[in-house]
Order: structure tokens, then sequence, then C-alpha cells
């Protein structure tokens, strides 16, 4: 955390889209974090303090009951309000992912876009 946020720019950068928790097939989380959206390259989480931009950050993601460490880079940090609570939203992009965490990411996203959840 050693350089402030960048602000965003407010143009779309995702390479494919993103989706909320709750649109999901399976149950997806971050461990210690709040989760907003979660895509096949990348995920934002909210966060009480800003982190900046380019830091490597390592986390717990959770799909579908599978537990694993994803490697990512800040690729943005944007204040937001939740709940009356000022936040940061943080986005990050996956580094490296474990292939079975990759392949039930890949199914669960596909399956919330089919709306087969």
């Amino acid at each position: 955390m050693s350089a402030l946020p960048v602000p965003s720019t407010g143009a779309e950068r995702r390479r494919v889209p993103r989706f909320e928790p709750q649109e999901l097939g399976a149950a997806v989380f971050v461990v210690g974090s709040r989760l907003v959206s979660i895509g096949a390259h990348g995920l934002m989480l909210e966060t009480a303090l800003p982190v900046a931009v380019d830091s490597k950050l390592r986390f717990q993601l959770v799909v579908g009951g599978l537990k694993a460490p994803v490697d990512a880079r800040v690729r943005s940090c944007v204040p937001r309000v939740h709940g009356g609570q000022r936040a940061w939203g943080v986005g990050v992009e996956f580094l490296r992912i474990s292939e079975a965490t990759r392949l039930r990411l890949d199914y669960v996203l596909v399956t919330s876009r089919r709306g087969t959840a």
C-alpha cells in the first residue's frame, strides 16, 4: 500500500462479463473479504482500506466448496459506499490460479450465464 489508488477512468477493461455472487451457480467467496463480482480473469473485492494499483495479492478463493490460493494483481482501486459505510472497490486480475479452481470457476460462470443454476 505504498501508493495512492488511481482513479477509474470509467472505461470498461474487462475481457469477459463479471457476475455478482448471488448470480452464480454455486457458492463463491474470498476468505476474509467481501466479494463484489467475479469473472474468468479477475474479480472485485470490497476492502476497508485502499490498495495500491499494481500491488500483488495472495488470497484464498472458495469456489463450490474448493478452497485454493490465488495470486493476483490490483488493476484498480475506487472509492465506494456500501451500507452507508465508505469502502474501496479493488479490481484484481488473476495471475496464478490452480487448474482445478479454474475449471470449477468456469463451470460456475457458464451455469450462471445459461440460467441453469
